[in-house]
């Protein structure tokens, strides 16, 4: 009915087309040609979500049928990082939700793109207060930490006099006078 037309295979394979011409005097000829189908890559990756300053590891697991993936174009959401590689390792340089992106394509040059999110924690800030401390003094400590979304789940106490504690708002005596430098490590 056309003299060029297009068709959408719902499958990849190998399939014979058929065009048959016909003149306007009714004489016809028939020609038969294989066209090859190739499978669109199917793209898709993970990534944990990790805390700011931690290393962001992605790992590619796409899939092509009848062919192999050949390229890798990441989009870290950023708009600084890119990469070609495979499974790249990333380092963001702020906390906050990121919508990556991931185009594949195959040794056919078949293409296919995944979006997902990676979510990177923000860093909790650890501070302390002190009540009087006094020799034989029971000395209460306060936990001041801030933390811009999320919840403060650890607390850990090093008195610096080998004792430690794990609750947010610890009393400590000090049994012997002297200089000491208690510390607090948070974990969100």
């Amino acid at each position: 009915l056309l003299r060029n037309t297009s068709h959408v295979y719902n499958s990849c394979g190998t399939y014979t087309a058929r065009l048959v011409a016909t003149s306007q005097n009714n004489c016809k000829d028939t020609v038969f040609k294989n066209v090859n189908v190739f499978c669109k890559p199917d793209a898709d990756f993970s990534a944990p979500d990790v805390c700011l300053n931690f290393l962001t590891a992605f790992s590619d697991s796409s899939t092509v049928q009848n062919s192999n993936i050949v390229s890798w174009k990441w989009n870290f959401a950023d708009g600084i990082g890119i990469s070609s590689q495979k499974n790249p390792g990333y380092l963001y340089k702020s906390d906050g939700k990121f919508n990556v992106g991931l185009i594949v394509v195959s040794a056919n040059g078949c293409r296919d793109t995944v979006i997902k999110t990676v979510t990177i924690y923000p860093l909790p800030l650890a501070d302390f207060s002190i009540s009087n401390v006094c020799l034989n003094f029971t000395s209460k400590f306060s936990d001041l930490t801030s933390i811009k979304s999320g919840n403060i789940s650890k607390w850990n106490w090093n008195f610096n006099d080998n004792i430690i504690d794990s609750v947010q708002d610890p009393y400590h005596l000090y049994a012997s006078s002297g200089t000491y430098n208690p510390q607090l490590i948070v974990t969100s």
